[in-house]
């Protein structure tokens, strides 16, 4: 944020989260789920720039800092990274497809420091994540 500041540029902060997780049948799967982290977080550093910063925040979730990103293509980055993230994962012999969501906060739009960015993408994220699970 010090260089942004300096600079008087923008960057946005992401929150994804895998929703879901399924079998081929349609079954949960925890047995394959510290693997496919490990893999959704590689996919995802594959789909963002070299300059942007990705971190796992635990469980199934997974941080991005998108540096000197306008806030309107911050909503293009967001649909962008949903469709590649989200679908089918081969993991050994196992299929699973799985869901994610994700919450943005731009600053400075969004808060003037990481703490206040990292809180609205994560409230961006959990109402993302509520209208998968009530099917829209």
């Amino acid at each position: 944020l010090p260089d942004c500041r300096r600079r008087q540029r923008q960057l946005a902060v992401l929150v994804l989260a895998v929703d879901e997780i399924c079998s081929a049948e349609g079954q949960p799967v925890p047995a394959l789920e510290e693997r496919l982290m490990t893999e959704f977080g590689h996919r995802l550093r594959a789909r963002v720039r070299s300059v942007d910063q990705v971190m796992w925040l635990g469980g199934r979730s997974h941080g991005v800092i998108l540096c000197n990103c306008p806030l309107e293509a911050t909503a293009a980055v967001q649909q962008r990274l949903v469709h590649a993230l989200g679908g089918i994962y081969r993991l050994d012999s196992a299929r699973v497809t799985v869901r994610c969501s994700v919450g943005a906060a731009s600053y400075p739009a969004a808060g003037s420091n990481g703490e206040q960015l990292v809180a609205v993408a994560q409230q961006l994220q959990a109402a993302a994540s509520a209208r998968h699970q009530a099917g829209g």
